[in-house]
C-alpha cells in the first residue's frame, strides 16, 4: 500500500493459485483462502469459467467444494461479480439449499471486515483509518504510525489491534503490550502498571484512537504510552 500497489479480494474466475498479477493489481489466491484448501481451489480452477453463480454451483463437485467452502467463498467476496455479499448467502442458504430453519443473515460492512479478516487474514477491502479520518486529524499534529521511524514522541493515529496483559521480565510489574496499526505500519506500545487501569478501559480492538506515544531511543523500535488517559481520543465514537 505504501508503494501505491492496489491489492484486491479472490475473484472466481480471475485468481490463480496463489497471488497473481491482474492489470496492476496484486489479486488473492484461492489456495490462501482459510477454508477452501488445496483440493477446493484447484477443482474451482479446473471447471473455469463460471458465468454466474448458479453456474458454479452446477459445475464444481459438491464433495469437494461444500457448502462450508462456498460460504468462505462468497464472504470473502469471490462472488461478487455475481452479486453483493449479504444477497447471495441468503440466496445460497435460502433458496437453492433451502436450509431447514433457514434464518436472514446480516453481512453488512463489520460482517464482511470481520469474514475477511478470517479466511484471508486481513481486511483487504477495507481501509483500517478511513480518509475522513484522516482529514479530521491532519491540522492538528497529529502524524501517521510510519513517522515513528524518525519522530521520538508524539501523538499517534492508529487502531486497537490487540491487547496483551504481562509482568515485566526486570521489575516483575504488570504492564501491557498494545498492537496499534493503520493502513501502512503497524507497532506496539508498552503501559506501565502506573495507568494500567485508567487506560484499558479505553482500549477497545478495532477502534481507532488518537495515542500519545514516546520512543525509547531514538533508533530503536521500542514505544511507550506517554501521556495521560484523558489525552487518549477515541475517533471511533466521534460523529
Amino acid at each position: 500500500k505504501k508503494m501505491g500497489v492496489k491489492i484486491a479480494p479472490p475473484n472466481i474466475n480471475v485468481s490463480q493459485n496463489s497471488f497473481s498479477l491482474d492489470g496492476e493489481t496484486i489479486r488473492w489466491g484461492l489456495s490462501m483462502l482459510k477454508g477452501l484448501g488445496a483440493a477446493g481451489a484447484k477443482e474451482v480452477l479446473s471447471k473455469r469459467p463460471y458465468d454466474s453463480f448458479e453456474d458454479f454451483l452446477g459445475k464444481v463437485e459438491k464433495r469437494k467444494v461444500n457448502k462450508s467452502k462456498v460460504g468462505a467463498l462468497i464472504k470473502c467476496g469471490a462472488f461478487d461479480e455475481f452479486g453483493d455479499r449479504e444477497f447471495l448467502i441468503n440466496y445460497y442458504l435460502g433458496e437453492i439449499r433451502k436450509e431447514k430453519g433457514y434464518e436472514f443473515v446480516p453481512f453488512g460492512d463489520e460482517q464482511k471486515r470481520d469474514a475477511e479478516e478470517e479466511i484471508l487474514g486481513t481486511a483487504i477491502s477495507f481501509s483500517v483509518i478511513p480518509d475522513e479520518v484522516y482529514a479530521k486529524i491532519s491540522d492538528y499534529g497529529i502524524k501517521k504510525i510510519g513517522s515513528l521511524e524518525d519522530t521520538m514522541e508524539g501523538s499517534f493515529l492508529g487502531s486497537i489491534t490487540s491487547v496483551k496483559k504481562t509482568n515485566s521480565k526486570k521489575s516483575g510489574k504488570e504492564m501491557m503490550i498494545v498492537g496499534f496499526a493503520d493502513d501502512f505500519d503497524d507497532t506496539s506500545f508498552f503501559v506501565w502498571e502506573s495507568n494500567i487501569e485508567e487506560i484499558e478501559k479505553k482500549l477497545i480492538i478495532g477502534h481507532i484512537m488518537v495515542m500519545p506515544l514516546k520512543k525509547f531511543d531514538l533508533d530503536g523500535d521500542g514505544c511507550f504510552f506517554n501521556g495521560k488517559v484523558d489525552d487518549v481520543i477515541d475517533l471511533s465514537d466521534e460523529d
